[in-house]
């Protein structure tokens, strides 16, 4: 708070739903078979706390004009692969994403992963790893 008082800007990474090291909630098949990400942070991570948290609610004392925007970490001290570093981060980088560039209280979690859903395709066209959880309503076929 200190920085805004002095007429700074702040970027937002709470590490309890924007850090993308930090496991899914449920266990999902990983690229190389063991288990991903950290839960130093509150514990694990849902897609739906990814994107339902408000930057302006951080943090007492700052509006949303003091807030540059908003970051998701990936530290990769126990991501081993290109792979794993997919998994962790999608779906909820999109997550993280949509959060930057929305306006507050007009965010819809199930409208959102529906629209994510339909990257599922793209994504496995790129042979991009990531994780199918169960709160996306992916279309039928082979998991990433």
């Amino acid at each position: 708070r200190s920085v805004v008082a002095r007429g700074g800007q702040v970027i937002m990474s709470p590490a309890d739903v924007a850090y993308l090291d930090i496991r899914y909630p449920e266990d999902i098949p990983t690229p190389g078979g063991y288990a991903l990400g950290l839960d130093w942070a509150d514990g694990p991570t849902s897609f739906e706390a990814a994107y339902t948290w408000e930057p302006t609610a951080i943090v007492d004392g700052i509006a949303e004009s003091d807030i540059l925007g908003v970051e998701s970490p990936l530290w990769t001290e126990t991501a081993l692969t290109i792979a794993d570093v997919e998994h962790l981060a999608f779906p909820r980088a999109a997550a993280l994403a949509e959060i930057g560039w929305s306006v507050a209280g007009e965010r819809d979690p199930a409208e959102f992963a529906g629209r994510v859903a339909t990257l599922g395709p793209m994504w496995d066209a790129a042979g991009i790893r990531y994780a199918r959880l169960s709160e996306v309503p992916w279309p039928s076929g082979e998991p990433a």
